[in-house]
Formats: C-alpha cells, sequence, structure tokens
C-alpha cells in the first residue's frame, strides 16, 4: 500500500478533537509513550500491558463510546459491525502530527500471513479515510463482506491505528467485536466462540481496564459482557471507584451528579484511573520481561549454533564429536567424577567399564561353573554346576577311547583321544562366549545412545548421528563375533599348551594313581594274607611274599590303564582336582589352564579390541571430516522449523532488550 503523507493538515481539526488543555500530566505523557513504544514492538503479545479495552453486546453503542473518549469518528451505519479488534494509540504532541495504520498478526497465523500483515503500512491524511482503511484490512484478513463472499466473518488479527498530535491524550484504546447472544444463519456458532475467546483474552488480563458498554433498556443482569467482566474481576479491583460511584448519596436520592455526565467527564476519569493503575503495574511489566527474556535465551541455548553454511555445519559437528570422544573415554577408563560428572551420576548404567568388568566376571564364573562337561552329564536344577559320579565318568572315558583305538600298544591312548574328550567337555564353550559377547554388546549400544542424548541436543541431528554410529557399531559387532569364531575354532584343533602346570599335573596325576593302587593292594594284601594284622621280618621270604600278595592288585587290564592315562592326561590339562563327595564326583574346582586362556582371549581379543577400542571412533573428528557434502547437510543442517523458531526467539529477545531500555526510567 503506497504511504500517504499529512501535507499540512490540522489534524486536531480534521479529527474533530475537542480541546483538552490542562488535562495531560507529565507522568501519563511518559508512562503512555514507553507503553505505547513496548506494545510497537509486539511486546503486548506476549507480556500483558496496561489498556482500556472497549466490550459490549452487538448494537450496544461502544462505536459511539469509543469516538466520545478518542474523538476517532468510528462506522455506525445500521448493519455495520466491528469484526476485528482496534488498537487506538493516542500519543500528544504539540508539533509533529501523523496517523498510521498497521496490522499486527495473530500469534497462530501461518507464515505466508506474517508476511502479508507486516507489509501494510498506511498514512492517513485524515479520518475520512478510516472507513476505506477498514475495508482494505477486512479484506487482508481475507473476511467475509470485505470485497469478498466467503471467508471468515470475524478476524483475530489486529488493527493498530497510531494516533500523533494534539489529542490532549495518552491512551492506549482497544475496540473489540461486540459479543453475539444467539448464533444465526449469517453469525454462525462458530463466530460466536471466536467472539468470545477474543474478548476473554483481553479481559483475563489484570492489566486491562474493562470498559463495559451496555444498553441502558436492558436489565443489567442479562448483559453477557457484565458478567465476563465479574468473571476475570472477582474482587471487583478494576470497578471498584464505578462500585463506589454507583452507590453515592446523589444516586440513591435519584440525584444526577453533573460531575460524572458525558464524554468530557468519562475521559477525564479514565485518565486519572489510567495514570494509577499503569503506574502500579509498570514495575510488574518490567519484571516480567525481564523473566522472559530468560526464559527466551535458555530457548535459544537449546537450539545450539547457528549453521548457516557447511563450514558452520562441520565445525558445529566437529565439536559434537570431540565432546562424544570425551565422555566415550572417561567411561572407559573408569573416570566418572572429573570430566562429565553429572552424565555419570545421573545414569549408573552410563558407568560403561564397571558394566563390563561386571559382566566379564560373570562370564568367568559361569565358565568355571557350567562350562567343563558336555553331553553326557546331567544338570543339577537347583544350583546349575555339571555333575557326574565316578563310574559314569569312568564308562565315558572308556567309551571314547573305544572309538579312538589306533595303532598303539595296548596300554597306551591314541594322542585324538584326549582332543575327543576335551572337545565333547568344552561344547559349551560358544554358547556361553557368544551370549557374554551379545550382552556385553547390547550395553555398550545403550551407552552409545545415552552419550549421544548428553552430548546432542536435536532430535532430528541425534537420529542421523546415530545410524552413523550405529553402523560403525555393527562393523565392530561383525569383527568381534568373527574373532571370537577364530578362538574357538582354536579351542577345536588339537590341545596344544607349553604351561609347566600341564607336566607337573600329569606327574602328580601318575604319582597319586600309583600311591592309590599301593594303598588299595596293601590293604588287600594285609586282610587276606595276615589277617589285619600286618608285621613282617626283614628276611627276604618274608619281602618275597609281600611282593607277591601287592602283586596281585596290580591292574592286568590295558584297556582300564589306558583310559586312566587319559583321564589323568585330561586332567592335567585342565588343572583339575576331582573331590569325591557321596556318590558324585563334584564340580572342578582350580581354574583350569585351557579354560582360564579361554576366558581372557575372550575378553581381551573379542570385547576389548574389537568393541570397546573402537568407540571412541564411531563419531570422531575425522569421522566427521569424511562425510560427503550431502551427508553433511543431513546430518547438520537446521531444519525448516528450526530456523524460523531462532528467527523468532532471536527477534523477540531483540524486542525484550529494546522495551526494558524503554522501561528503565
Amino acid at each position: 500500500m503506497a504511504e500517504q503523507h499529512v501535507n499540512g493538515t490540522d489534524l486536531n481539526r480534521s479529527a474533530n478533537f475537542p480541546s483538552l488543555e490542562g488535562l495531560r500530566s507529565a507522568k501519563s505523557t511518559h508512562r503512555l509513550d514507553q507503553i505505547a513504544r513496548v506494545r510497537a514492538k509486539g511486546v503486548g503479545d506476549h507480556i500483558s500491558l496496561p489498556q482500556l479495552v472497549v466490550c459490549g453486546g452487538q448494537s450496544a453503542g461502544k462505536s459511539s463510546v469509543l469516538e466520545g473518549i478518542t474523538g476517532i469518528p468510528f462506522p455506525r451505519q445500521d448493519g455495520v459491525c466491528t469484526k476485528f479488534a482496534t488498537e487506538i494509540i493516542l500519543h500528544h504532541h504539540e508539533e509533529e502530527t501523523r496517523i498510521k495504520a498497521t496490522v499486527i498478526p495473530h500469534a497462530s497465523c501461518n507464515k505466508s500471513q506474517r508476511e502479508r500483515f507486516p507489509a501494510y503500512y498506511r498514512v492517513l491524511s485524515d479520518f475520512s479515510e478510516l472507513p476505506g482503511v477498514i475495508t482494505e484490512v477486512g479484506a487482508l484478513m481475507r473476511l467475509r463482506g470485505s470485497g469478498m463472499d466467503d471467508g471468515l466473518t470475524f478476524g483475530e488479527d489486529v488493527l493498530r491505528i497510531e494516533v500523533i498530535g494534539k489529542t490532549g491524550l495518552y491512551l492506549t484504546v482497544v475496540d473489540l467485536p461486540g459479543l453475539i447472544s444467539v448464533a444465526s444463519e449469517e453469525q454462525t456458532e462458530e463466530d460466536v466462540q471466536l467472539i468470545g475467546r477474543l474478548v476473554d483474552t483481553y479481559l483475563e488480563s489484570s492489566r486491562t481496564i474493562i470498559l463495559a458498554v451496555v444498553q441502558a433498556n436492558n436489565d443489567i443482569a442479562n448483559q453477557g459482557i457484565i458478567q465476563r467482566a465479574r468473571k476475570f474481576d472477582r474482587g471487583g479491583l478494576r470497578t471498584r471507584q464505578e462500585l463506589d460511584f454507583f452507590s453515592s448519596p446523589a444516586w440513591k436520592e435519584h440525584r444526577l451528579d453533573l460531575t460524572r455526565l458525558g464524554v468530557t467527564a468519562l475521559r477525564e476519569y479514565l485518565q486519572e484511573l489510567l495514570d494509577g493503575y499503569i503506574e502500579k503495574e509498570l514495575a510488574k511489566v518490567r519484571g516480567e520481561i525481564k523473566s522472559l527474556l530468560a526464559s527466551n535465551e535458555s530457548q535459544l541455548a537449546t537450539l545450539g549454533e547457528e549453521r548457516p553454511s557447511s563450514l558452520y555445519m562441520r565445525m558445529f559437528l566437529t565439536r559434537r564429536s570431540m565432546e562424544f570422544h570425551g565422555l566415550v573415554q572417561s567411561a572407559l577408563d573408569g573416570n566418572y567424577y572429573e570430566r562429565n560428572a553429572e552424565f555419570f551420576r545421573v545414569r549408573h548404567t552410563a558407568r560403561l567399564r564397571a558394566e563390563v568388568h561386571r559382566l566379564n566376571g560373570s562370564f568367568a564364573a559361569e565358565m568355571r561353573e557350567n562350562g567343563l562337561l558336555g553331553s553326557r552329564v546331567r544338570i543339577n536344577a537347583e544350583d546349575g554346576p555339571l555333575l557326574v559320579t565316578q563310574h559314569e565318568l569312568h564308562e565315558w572315558v572308556k567309551e571314547n577311547y573305544l572309538r579312538t583305538r589306533g595303532r598303539e600298544l595296548p596300554g597306551n591312548y591314541n594322542h585324538v583321544l584326549l582332543a575327543e574328550l576335551y572337545h565333547e567337555q568344552s561344547s559349551r564353550w560358544a554358547s556361553i562366549a557368544e551370549n557374554h559377547v551379545a550382552k556385553l554388546f547390547d550395553i555398550t549400544t545403550d551407552f552409545v545412545s545415552a552419550a549421544m542424548d548428553h552430548v546432542v541436543r536435536e532430535e532430528n541431528m541425534r537420529r542421523e548421528i546415530i545410524l552413523l554410529a550405529n553402523n560403525r557399531l555393527e562393523e565392530a559387532k561383525i569383527s568381534a563375533n568373527g574373532e571370537l569364531q577364530k578362538l574357538l575354532a582354536d579351542e577345536r584343533r588339537q590341545p596344544i599348551t607349553y604351561n609347566h602346570y600341564y607336566t607337573d599335573n600329569i606327574r602328580n596325576a601318575r604319582e597319586s594313581s600309583m600311591k592309590d593302587a599301593m594303598q588299595k593292594a596293601m590293604r588287600a594284601a594285609v586282610e587276606k594274607d595276615w589277617n589285619g594284622k600286618f608285621h613282617v621280618s626283614n628276611t627276604p621270604l618274608e619281602l618275597e611274599k609281600v611282593l607277591a600278595s601287592l602283586q596281585k592288585g596290580v591292574i592286568v587290564n590295558m584297556d582300564d590303564q589306558a583310559c586312566a592315562e587319559a583321564m589323568g592326561g585330561l586332567q592335567a590339562y585342565y588343572k583339575a582336582n576331582l573331590i569325591r563327595c557321596r556318590e558324585y564326583i563334584h564340580k572342578l574346582t582350580d581354574l583350569k589352564v585351557a579354560l582360564k586362556t579361554f576366558v581372557d582371549n575372550v575378553c581381551r581379543q573379542v570385547i576389548e579390541r574389537h568393541i570397546l577400542s573402537t568407540l571412541p571412533n564411531i563419531f570422531a573428528p575425522t569421522t566427521v571430516m569424511e562425510l560427503s557434502e550431502e551427508d553433511l547437510v543431513r546430518i547438520a543442517s537446521e531444519p525448516e522449523k528450526q530456523r524460523e523458531r531462532r528467527v523468532a526467539l532471536l527477534t523477540l529477545a531483540e524486542e525484550l532488550k529494546e522495551s526494558l531500555l524503554d522501561l528503565r526510567t
């Protein structure tokens, strides 16, 4: 809309302002000017500012009262109603003369409306152009009856008319559409609800001075606007002086108080009321602006840094990756108190090294308790250890001995036998180890998600980075499982060890076996040949008799001899001791050479090497530098809504700061 300038127009005359010399006060001039500047910045959309609201039912005479207060001739033809809120700001100025019309979009407006409304700016030469402005604004709001056949009947946007000149007043007055009592064909129930919401929006503010206009020929108890005013001003604080006025003796005696009649008296009364009210509320307004500014800055902080170009995007991601790297390194080192202490304090599962130790300990314990015997044993349902009787153990070894016989001489066993026994007893290692690696990978994945939540605040970006990190984690998982399969494949080969414990245990087992055999033969000889009382003289004949008796207890079954040797070799390989407990051979108790080595290899070579050591690099500065331009924009660019939110917050922050400067004195 082309801007129109005032060319020497006498605003006081063309606007038909009455002369109000002496009414103006320095206090109201200063305060109302401050409020007008703050409202012009749009802060009134976020913080309630002192204002006078003219409201009532349709055809109640609001426009007539409004003209009497402001001197502005609003259209009052039959059938014409106010279709949107009109905010009139009156500034007294001895020299400058200007009438300006603008449109303030409602908070619910979409992007196109927000761009269209601020573009409307018109300077009027006099108030005779006001009807045309109202028609233009109605068309701008797409309202029915303003050059349009369809659309809404009423709008929630605001027409602002700023009048500067010899007005004699410093007031901000809001004219609202009249309340509709009953819906009709032209004014629907939706229109009734919209106007009700619009009026309530203004009246609910404690800083609104309600000027309720009612028809004198209707019972005041039936006036909807009076009911609304009482709803939002239950204590009557905003109408106390009016109540005092109507309860005065003059009214009780049915005599009129001439000082309270007419537009001039109303304007003087409103000016005095507004002076005191604004002074009281202005301090609260300053506090609310400061509070809103702090909240605004906090919301800006949650949006993170602005990223207008790929350079800023890469720098932003690099900083996030460095923060993630430090967090992961602290978790792996078990350093939970120096850096990122709050993260580790709130999330106990984030203490990754502690969780790894716990799971590794459980893995080692399960291997010791449940990992040594294969399918030829029973499982105790109560406590889980694998139990086998002495006879069952002997039969199991003998069965495998007979299946693996080769060219060896009687009394010896094929070297394959030890491998067969070892492989069958260690057959559960694979499932136990695979289950352990899966558990540890799960807690690692959970940790990465928690760390990303802590480092990256933006949901879209966090989701993209987690996808990127999960790809690296999946590679680590595949690599770890591959390493585990190599370890298991090694365990399926012929057993090899250079551990001196093996030869020591072989010797100990043989000595123990010989000792047991000698003791058994001796007891049998004493019982049979000496009637339980063993006493011999040191003569060759007696010694020969002892040797002959002992020979009867020597094992002559070469298969049994070979099986005994094999059992000793197997037990030596595991560094195991069998302890008798009633009818069972109890669980193997010592830390076995092969089992211990396997457990350590899983923890070091699979978990540490392929899973944990890769964590700091799944989202590192080098990862960011390797991102293509396309991937960088997809991951780090700000969503459209976030950019709009940032612009809105920055604009509001600037308006709030300027408003604080306007209200500082």
